[in-house]
């Protein structure tokens, strides 16, 4: 039996999906760095660096704007969405088994949309470093205590994206770096 967000990865929510993170998320913006890919330079609450080949030619510098939405994380794993802020690239970066404050190597996946074309690693078929997971601000809601916090990292993909829906050429994932937000709760 595979586990609420693997279903959610598998795409069996569909179209709900996109729905529930948007509407449910807590969504953030921030600038990033400098343009050089080194994870400790990125600023900002959402920063993400990353070379796409392939199907898809696109840079994405640390530097460039982005927003970020975050479902908030109950037990275990943390997905966040990047979004361009002119709506030319959606990554989406989903950390499985790392666990409120920890660091270390974690598998992960990526999605990618460009264009309503839409790519997807494997399940893990990336791998990241999370270096900086810090608390940064705790809250009670009436929904319960809500923790933010910044998590820090950079990552890579053994295999390429492969298209969804679609036949044609991966896209290739290069080394990335990112800052994004992550809510807890529970």
């Amino acid at each position: 039996m595979k586990s609420r967000r693997a279903a959610l990865y598998d795409g069996r929510m569909g179209k709900a999906r996109g729905a529930v993170i948007l509407f449910g998320a807590l969504v953030t913006c921030g600038c990033g760095g400098d343009d050089d890919r080194d994870a400790g330079s990125l600023s900002g609450s959402c920063a993400l660096g990353v070379e796409l080949s392939g199907a898809i030619s696109r840079s994405q510098r640390p530097s460039e704007q982005l927003a970020c939405a975050t479902q908030h994380s109950f037990e275990s794993g943390v997905d966040n969405l990047f979004l361009s802020t002119n709506a030319e690239l959606r990554f989406e970066l989903g950390i499985a088994d790392i666990e409120e404050g920890a660091t270390g190597q974690y598998p992960a996946h990526v999605e990618i949309l460009v264009e309503a074309r839409r790519f997807r690693t494997a399940t893990n078929g990336c791998s990241v470093n999370v270096t900086e997971h810090a608390l940064v601000a705790r809250e009670n809601t009436e929904i319960g205590e809500v923790r933010r916090y910044r998590v820090v990292g950079s990552g890579s993909c053994s295999a390429p994206a492969e298209p969804v829906n679609e036949q044609g050429e991966p896209v290739t994932v290069g080394s990335f770096q990112f800052r994004q937000p992550a809510v807890w709760r529970g």
